[in-house]
């Protein structure tokens, strides 16, 4: 008879607890509340379908690592000038920098890198005639 009391006690409470859990959840709260949904910016995005070409995929990736990678490099460069052991090379980096010519000179051509792929990529992206 004890058992009896104990697992109507355990089968009330679990039942009990469920029903509290699912009328405070998110859900049936804002129902109650009668609070409207909310609309993010984001939800309305319509993101790339999938049938777009593998190619066109690729002439995206390259322009964003392009745009990624100035933000990512001042991001770089900041992090280093926070460590303070770091400060005189940085200034020698920036020394260089001010007397340097080759920016007026379109800068330094590496064959190694303009044989990268990507830039391939990058160039088709933008269709010029």
């Amino acid at each position: 008879m004890n058992e009896n009391l104990v697992d109507e006690k355990k089968t009330m409470d679990s039942t009990s607890s469920g029903t509290l859990l699912r009328s405070l959840s998110a859900t049936n709260l804002s129902k109650r509340l009668k609070i409207p949904p909310l609309s993010h910016p984001l939800a309305e995005i319509e993101f790339a379908p999938v049938n777009v070409p593998h190619h066109r995929r690729l002439q995206t990736a390259a322009v964003a690592f392009a745009v990624c990678l100035i933000p990512l490099s001042i991001a770089f460069f900041l992090l280093l000038c926070s460590l303070p052991p770091l400060w005189p090379l940085i200034l020698v980096y920036l020394i260089w920098m001010a007397f340097d010519g080759a920016p007026e000179r379109g800068g330094r051509r590496s064959p190694w890198v303009r044989s990268w792929r990507i830039w391939d990529y990058y160039t088709s992206y933008f269709p010029a005639s």
